[in-house]
């Protein structure tokens, strides 16, 4: 059942729709390359961390999303509270940690902004708020505006903070594959 207004865009209806013959992916920071930590079966003897640390003045690059297709979903979160006061520093994410997305190999980024404006959040705090595309809730920030690329995508995550470093970066970006994107 579609419970979109008849005017929505195309694809928007089409992403709003279960197709078939469409490949649902995702990419995140989840990665198994990390020192093992003694930790309960079946990760005993493999590494295995959901978060980057992205430090001061570099970059972390989700996996390559090859098209073409569309990025249906987004989900990040930082360091929380808790880290803050263990470490009795604050964790700059929503001002100085930036996403860049990059589409069909552009050297530009077709989108450029920290995560707390891309999210809708333009206030460096934590508030909550819920809307049709983007929102934050306690377990982070999410998007669910359709972005579609005809032969790749690209996230890379940028700290432009100049001594802080982000311990706890943790993210998802859902995606369809598609045999063609559709015409608008």
């Amino acid at each position: 059942m579609n419970h979109l207004p008849t005017n929505s865009p195309p694809l928007l209806v089409s992403m709003a729709s279960i197709r078939k013959g469409m490949k649902a992916r995702q990419v995140t920071t989840h990665t198994h390359d990390s020192v093992p930590v003694g930790a309960y079966n079946p990760f005993k003897d493999v590494g295995h961390w959901d978060f980057k640390k992205i430090r001061a003045g570099e970059n972390w690059e989700f996996p390559l999303m090859k098209g073409p297709g569309c990025v249906t979903s987004i989900w990040m979160t930082v360091a929380g509270r808790m880290i803050e006061v263990v470490r009795r520093t604050r964790v700059p994410a929503h001002k100085y940690l930036w996403i860049n997305v990059y589409y069909d190999g552009q050297k530009t980024p077709a989108i450029s902004a920290p995560i707390g404006h891309f999210f809708g959040n333009g206030t460096t705090k934590y508030v909550h708020f819920a809307s049709k595309f983007v929102g934050m809730t306690s377990g982070g920030y999410y998007s669910f505006l359709p972005m579609p690329f005809e032969k790749s995508c690209r996230v890379v995550m940028e700290n432009r903070h100049a001594k802080k470093n982000i311990p706890f970066f943790f993210g998802a970006i859902g995606y369809t594959r598609m045999e063609a994107l559709p015409p608008d």
